[in-house]
């Protein structure tokens, strides 16, 4: 005799808000966890026999995606808790009982020319602000601050190499009246091709999405969506693919409007229809920018 199967699980109206609130505090006290992996965290709330544990958004149905994606965007705006302070506990002074050794001048700082010298010569000056007797922790934040402050500017220096150069000057345009005789002061400059930044897929299936599309006045850029820190450089639209974290749609949503971003979860064929949509609506804005 076969086994039955399992009948599926049915959410009520209260479950579904029950797991909305859940999200929402799960998103706010963690912004970079993705929505699938908080939706299964909230589902451990419930009884065991209604949970559901899908792989995937979609069989969770369309009214339901969009409670749980509204529930993600509120949780996204929460400000997270500001983390306890750390207590540095102060070191009591030692109590010195011979004056002349606490006098000795060869404990004294040796000079500055004989400081540079040796090793660790960068770390002198951290060192000479420091009160007496030195206290730990004090040497350690101090070290610390001067090591992210390094590492604020080869971040810096990074960044200014991958960033593409800016596109040189164009020279200026005859003005009609002059090409053509008419005395018409009428600008004939053509726009320049909107940006469209698409992250999340490899790259061979981005150069067949470019193919698709290489008929549209768009330039296609490519993100490789392994880089360390999202960055995407002066595009107009972005579409996110669902191969990449958290990270590229926070940064996508600082970079562009948000009818400007797509998030597509679909194949190759929905990116190109995407890219499609969006020059229907850049037409469409440039004809009513015209009638105005």
């Amino acid at each position: 005799m076969s086994a039955t199967r399992k009948p599926p699980v049915h959410w009520s109206d209260g479950e579904v808000e029950f797991l909305q609130e859940k999200l929402v505090n799960i998103i706010a006290a963690d912004h970079t966890i993705p929505l699938l992996t908080a939706i299964h965290r909230a589902e451990q709330s419930l009884e065991p026999g209604r949970r559901r544990l899908i792989r995937y958004l979609s069989p969770y149905g369309k009214r339901i995606r969009e409670k749980f994606e509204a529930a993600y965007q509120k949780g996204l705006r929460t400000v997270p808790p500001p983390p306890p302070p750390v207590e540095v506990r102060e070191e009591p002074e030692p109590f010195v009982t011979d004056t002349s050794e606490a006098e000795d001048p060869t404990l004294e700082m040796p000079a500055a020319s004989e400081r540079d010298a040796g090793p660790g010569a960068e770390l002198m000056p951290i060192l000479s602000g420091l009160s007496t007797p030195l206290l730990l922790a004090e040497v350690l934040v101090r070290i610390g601050a001067d090591m992210l402050q390094r590492l604020d500017r080869i971040e810096a220096a990074v960044l200014s190499r991958i960033t593409p150069e800016p596109p040189q000057p164009a020279l200026p345009r005859m003005p009609t009246s002059a090409r053509n005789g008419t005395g018409s002061q009428e600008d004939e400059s053509e726009p320049k091709p909107k940006v469209v930044a698409v992250v999340g897929l490899l790259k061979d299936q981005f150069e067949h999405v470019r193919e698709k599309v290489a008929d549209l006045p768009f330039r296609l850029v490519w993100l490789d969506k392994e880089m360390n820190k999202p960055f995407i450089p002066g595009a107009d639209f972005v579409i996110v693919e669902r191969h990449c974290s958290h990270k590229w749609w926070t940064t996508a949503q600082r970079a562009v409007p948000r009818d400007c971003l797509v998030f597509c979860d679909g194949s190759i064929t929905q990116v190109v229809q995407r890219v499609f949509d969006f020059h229907a609506k850049a037409v469409h804005k440039d004809k009513a920018r015209r009638t105005s």
